[in-house]
């Protein structure tokens, strides 16, 4: 006798899930933060859903942009994009790169822990393949929340936002995980993402309406994320100087010399298009 139970629990999620990425894109009042909320809850917390199957989730629950597309309508699917993949972000580092994702890995690849009946492929490999998933799904992230950004200017703080805290997530789990190089897991995610270099390497005195993109982000990600840059695109940036000092405050010292500030002035001066709000990279400039 064949148990409908798995069948009828996996029809029950993909229907729950298509629903829940289809309100991503809701322009109605309060919505989209309501569906976003639900949806990073499901993926976090629902261990027969993968972070493979978020993004096929999304990608049929959002309706693709044509030139048929409204702008009003392609802006709620960009926005719903972005939230999209903000959710994968975090349910990938709770669910994956956390210390307790780590010792279920463990338990699933000795034999201890339970068969999962709901993924019929082959999830628990060996620490070294799972790393991989997890650093190839991470550049595929990254890749999403850069092709959003490009898309709109108005969509870009967001982006970066989304793109700072994944990469500072992995590295500070690996942190936690007393690993040499903890910033090694981002490092090797944004070596694998072109696209994420390229925004990070943009020439910050190419500034204005002519150069059509801004720039001001590109400061706040180089910034940011300077520890988890890989070697060439640390070279390429423009924001922090090279410095040879192993001081834990080089980096500040390098970023606040007298000439480099003017360098980047003119990209600080973008800011004011965040009014009334101000721009995260002043908090983090004023705390460095």
């Amino acid at each position: 006798e064949v148990d409908n139970t798995t069948v009828e629990l996996d029809a029950v999620v993909e229907y729950s899930m298509k629903r829940l990425t289809r309100g991503l894109g809701s322009g109605r009042a309060g919505a989209r933060q309501g569906f976003a909320v639900a949806f990073t809850s499901a993926m976090t917390h629902l261990d027969a859903i993968s972070v493979e199957d978020g993004f096929r989730f999304l990608k049929e629950g959002l309706e693709p942009i044509t030139k048929s597309t409204k702008g009003s309508e392609a802006r709620d699917i960009l926005i719903g994009q972005l939230f999209g993949n903000a959710a994968l972000a975090r349910a990938l580092v709770a669910k994956e790169v956390s210390l307790e994702a780590k010792k279920k890995k463990k338990e699933m690849m000795s034999g201890s822990g339970s068969s999962n009946n709901n993924n019929k492929r082959k999830k628990w490999t060996t620490l070294e393949e799972e790393r991989e998933r997890i650093v190839d799904l991470s550049s595929q992230l990254f890749a999403e929340i850069c092709r959003i950004s490009n898309t709109k200017a108005y969509l870009s703080e967001s982006a970066a936002k989304v793109m700072i805290e994944l990469a500072l997530s992995l590295s500070k789990q690996e942190e936690g995980l007393h690993e040499k190089d903890p910033f090694r897991l981002a490092r090797e995610a944004l070596e694998k993402c072109p696209q994420a270099q390229a925004w990070v390497s943009r020439d910050v005195t190419d500034v204005g309406e002519q150069s059509g993109k801004t720039t001001i982000e590109t400061v706040w990600l180089a910034y940011s994320l300077y520890e988890c840059l890989p070697a060439r695109c640390k070279e390429a940036q423009s924001v922090v100087p090279k410095f040879s000092s192993s001081s834990s405050s080089a980096k500040e010292d390098s970023f606040f010399a007298y000439e480099n500030l003017k360098k980047v002035s003119h990209a600080l001066a973008e800011c004011p298009h965040a009014h009334p709000r101000v721009h995260p990279i002043w908090e983090i400039l004023c705390e460095a």
